[in-house]
């Protein structure tokens, strides 16, 4: 037993000692994970995410010998005038800080990148025979397993949404034996945001941090209506020139005031050029393309789209994380959709997507990326009018419709408020109602006075959100004035949906539409009222009294000045 003993203790001995004695290693088990930042959210696996192994790698201590891939020959040679006559290890070493081992050496960041990037596109290049390590997903990271210690250029496709695609810079990383080394990924992507603003809410729409800002508005037809988009420069690492370019459809019922752009970025607002061969190299400058086909999604039906580019020479070297601002101005017209669905505007930017192919975005060569939309809202609204008269001025669902009656309407308090100007669109009949709408700027004739047809019915359309007033000027013929002034306000109650709104007539009860058959329903009486001796009576015998007491004077004067001649 003490024999078999010794004998087991004798093969384990020489279990442990026979691959030191011939140099074994274990095998491969070192890995890259790389893993997403900035506004990468996901990294796409499969043949999509690649790592080349360019030197081999062996450690002692705090020494490193690195030896090239056999296969880099091939871009040694191809790249000789690059390298000066250079191997590629010795143009690396010529790159990196003494003082700092493993960073890059100070003003030497250009020629790396320039390395990095040229090392990629002939390492992904098939004809040169390199065989890549693919990156599985995991989670939402790339990860490489099973490497061997090397020095590798890396590089794949970020997500930034479920859309969007962005090509990675290159990064050069060193991996370890059996290391875990983890990297972030070098890609980014810029994002929009689209704003309209609001003046019940904001007080300056020329402040672009006012707080008014915000996805919707309302408004009267013929208003201005202000749009601001919002943007951030992105991280822009490898590029040698950046497309930005914003593509903007607005509505049928938004007119754009092509006068109004205003481009920022950061400090510096750009100067408007005419076109792409007027842009000057590093110099703050923007084209705007108007009728834009919109390519990236479907435009609204009979609306106006434009682009705006932005010198991507100039772009390229700005800052990263500086705002990005862009305003202009529309004015709503006569063909916006009342309430509902509202006026939207919408936005979505393309950029440059991959740092290895950086020509002319949609006016060159170059990949671009399209982000998704963003949409705000225009809202206005109608109000409806009926004349009548009947039995009961309760009761104006069985009222019979008067025409003839003449209004005014105005907006504000009720004394220092501003009638609002009309134009007629339909005068209608015993049918149908008169259509009036908010003026515009051309509408010729124009009118201040509202006139009910036979059917009682006016409809006014292109109202915003408020307080107005609205006075009888004139009585339909044989019946009674009704002078005193209906106070009408407008409130959009209905923001997160259809944008419709409620009206409160002068006692704030608002209107059920199921039982009327308007908005502001105004009733007329016909016949004269008889005088009353507390009125005009008292007047009229005050002054026979006062006529006969005259008379009575005069007499006994006469008579007096008689008596005195004889």
């Amino acid at each position: 037993m003490k024999k078999i003993k010794r004998i087991l203790a004798i093969t384990m001995m020489l279990a442990l000692l026979v691959p030191m004695a011939f140099g074994l290693t274990a095998s491969a088990a070192g890995s890259i994970t790389v893993k997403p930042q900035n506004s990468i959210k996901s990294l796409n696996g499969g043949t999509e995410f690649k790592a080349f192994q360019i030197f081999t790698l062996t450690t002692d201590g705090d020494a490193y010998d690195y030896e090239l891939n056999s296969v880099y020959a091939g871009f040694q040679a191809a790249y000789a005038s690059v390298l000066d006559t250079l191997t590629l290890k010795e143009y690396i070493e010529s790159l990196t800080d003494p003082l700092n081992p493993g960073q890059i050496l100070p003003g030497s960041e250009g020629d790396m990148y320039e390395l990095a990037r040229a090392l990629w596109m002939w390492s992904d290049d098939s004809t040169n025979g390199v065989s890549p390590a693919i990156g599985a997903v995991d989670g939402n990271n790339a990860k490489f397993t099973g490497l061997d210690a090397g020095y590798y250029v890396v590089a794949g496709t970020g997500k930034p949404s479920t859309t969007e695609t962005v090509m990675s810079f290159a990064m050069l990383c060193t991996l370890k034996e059996d290391e875990n080394l983890e990297i972030n990924v070098k890609a980014d992507s810029p994002t929009i945001d689209k704003e309209v603003w609001y003046h019940n809410v904001g007080s300056d729409p020329t402040n672009t941090s006012d707080a008014g800002w915000g996805e919707w508005t309302d408004v009267n037809m013929n208003d201005t209506v202000y749009f601001k988009h919002e943007s951030a420069v992105p991280v822009m690492t490898g590029y040698d020139i950046y497309w930005f370019i914003v593509h903007d459809s607005m509505s049928e019922g938004l007119t754009l005031d092509k006068t109004s752009f205003k481009v920022t970025v950061g400090s510096n607002t750009l100067t408007k050029v005419d076109d792409e061969s007027d842009f000057t190299p590093n110099t703050a400058q923007y084209f705007v393309i108007e009728d834009d086909d919109y390519d990236a999604y479907t435009s609204y039906t009979n609306g106006t789209n434009f682009a705006i580019v932005i010198n991507p020479d100039w772009f390229v070297g700005q800052t990263e994380g500086v705002a990005i601002i862009i305003t202009y101005e529309a004015v709503l017209n006569e063909n916006a959709v009342i309430a509902g669905t509202g006026n939207p505007n919408k936005v979505y930017l393309e950029y440059s997507n991959n740092p290895f192919d950086t020509g002319g975005g949609s006016y060159g060569d170059g990949e671009t990326e399209d982000t998704p939309e963003d949409e705000v809202w225009v809202y206005t609204f109608k109000l409806d009018i009926f004349k009548f008269t009947g039995a009961n001025p309760e009761e104006p669902e069985n009222g019979d419709p008067l025409a003839g009656a003449e209004f005014e309407l105005y907006i504000g308090d009720a004394e220092t408020g501003e009638y609002v100007t009309f134009f007629l669109i339909v005068e209608g009949d015993e049918d149908n109602p008169a259509e009036y709408r908010v003026a515009m700027e051309d509408d010729t004739p124009t009118t201040d006075t509202l006139i009910t047809p036979e059917s009682g019915l006016i409809n006014i359309i292109g109202l915003d959100e408020g307080t107005y007033y609205l006075v009888e000027t004139q009585p339909p013929a044989s019946y009674n004035p009704n002078p005193t002034p209906r106070e009408i306000v407008i409130v959009n109650v209905d923001i997160d949906a259809s944008h419709e709104v409620e009206y409160t007539i002068d006692d704030n009860t608002p209107v059920d539409f199921n039982e009327v058959p308007a908005d502001v329903n105004i009733y007329n009486g016909s016949g004269q009222e008889f005088p009353g001796t507390g009125g005009i009576g008292r007047t009229i015998f005050i002054v026979v009294g006062l006529t006969l007491m005259v008379g009575a004077v005069v007499t006994l004067v006469v008579r007096r000045r008689v008596v005195k001649t004889f």
